[in-house]
């Protein structure tokens, strides 16, 4: 009888239900992390494990290993209170192994209450192999969360996603702090973190160096908070695009402080499409420093179409805008543009504390303007459209 009960035990502790301290590893559920063997159904069962055994549960990864994964989503709600702790690396399959998903994305969490997901593992999107080889809209997004309230995503390494790293969606309360995203400056369409339909979002401490915007905030974002992000290469840190195909689409309370934009295509930027519906307020990029930077200042309601733009009917409204504090040098002469649509022009725009010279080979920097109302102090370049 004795046997019979410390059997059971045994069996539980290795299941992981029940046990409310401790560890549960992937390994115990026949992941192999040798780089080729398919570890999904191994890591899906001690997710079901730590998910639905109540109390407080981690779930680790150990390091030392490469884990090799198809597509997972792991899926709330929960009866416990789970820590993904990722100590070992993640690969993707490359395209011709990869096993399609309608959404094309690698690894999802949904669903899911106070989630923490936890480094200092890697993320490895192996995006050489996918980058020439399909159309944005193919490739996966490497790390994607949706109805994940007072998420926690700290101290994690992605590198050469084949789409965007990270991706928060219809999310309260998220924190994303201490990471990592690494893919080279000309690789395509590999934002470092998208936000949308999310609100109250924090973003801070992490180095970010990719191939499109460091943060892409999308509609529906209401309170954002970023603060010292180091951004290079890179996009910069942008506000849209919002109105696509005339959608109505919101952002409101963004504040991105305390962040440098080294060597990036743009820095603090806002773009929306002619012919959108909604608005934009309540946008403040404060202490910005720049480090040969193109576009640092950069309002852009004709975004998408070039020369060959109309203002259309419609446009996203932009009010209430700041740029306070933002010193550095620009490698293009159009140091600050800001280019509003003549059907809803921009109001209440403030520049103040603006020192922006020239670097590289141009010899100086300027201002362009149109369709827009606000006010200038001490900034340099002056801006021709305030008195």
């Amino acid at each position: 009888m004795e046997l019979t009960i410390a059997f059971i035990i045994i069996c539980v502790g290795v299941l992981g239900f029940g046990n409310v301290e401790g560890n549960i590893y992937v390994t115990s559920f026949g992941a192999r992390g040798d780089g080729k063997t398919d570890d999904s159904q191994a890591f899906l069962k001690a997710w079901e494990a730590a998910c639905q055994a109540g109390g407080t549960k981690t779930l680790t990864v150990p390091g030392g290993k490469n884990f090799f994964l198809q597509p997972l989503i792991f899926s709330g709600p929960c009866k416990s209170t789970v820590t993904f702790e990722l100590l070992g690396t993640l690969l993707i399959p490359n395209p011709s192994e990869w096993k399609p998903n309608k959404n094309n994305r690698w690894i999802g969490f949904k669903d899911i209450e106070a989630l923490t997901v936890l480094g200092p593992g890697q993320i490895d999107g192996r995006g050489e192999a996918w980058w020439n080889y399909r159309t944005p809209a193919d490739r996966p997004t490497s790390l994607h969360f949706n109805r994940c309230n007072n998420l926690q995503v700290r101290e994690i390494t992605s590198v050469n996603t084949p789409r965007n790293h990270i991706s928060i969606h219809n999310c309260t309360g998220p924190t994303i702090s201490n990471l990592n995203l690494f893919a080279p400056g000309e690789s395509p369409n590999t934002d470092g973190i998208d936000v949308s339909l999310s609100s109250q979002i924090t973003i801070k401490d992490s180095s970010i160096r990719t191939g499109d915007d460091c943060v892409a905030i999308n509609g529906g974002v209401v309170g954002i908070n970023i603060t010292n992000v180091n951004c290079g290469p890179g996009h910069g840190i942008s506000v849209g695009s919002l109105g696509r195909n005339g959608q109505t689409e919101i952002v409101e309370q963004v504040l991105v402080k305390h962040c440098t934009f080294n060597k990036t295509q743009n820095g603090a930027r806002i773009k929306t499409i002619p012919g959108g519906k909604g608005y934009v307020k309540g946008v403040v990029y404060e202490d910005i420093t720049l480090i040969e930077a193109g576009n640092p200042i950069m309002i852009d309601q004709y975004y998408g179409c070039k020369d060959r733009c109309s203002s259309g009917a419609s446009a996203v409204e932009i009010s209430n805008v700041r740029f306070v504090g933002i010193k550095g040098t620009s490698v293009k002469k159009n140091a600050i543009s800001m280019l509003c649509s003549d059907t809803k022009k921009c109001n209440d725009v403030g520049l103040e504390d603006v020192n922006i010279t020239a670097a590289g080979e141009i010899k100086e920097v300027q201002s362009v303007c149109s369709n827009i109302e606000g006010y200038s102090r001490e900034t340099t370049p002056p801006v021709p459209c305030f008195p």
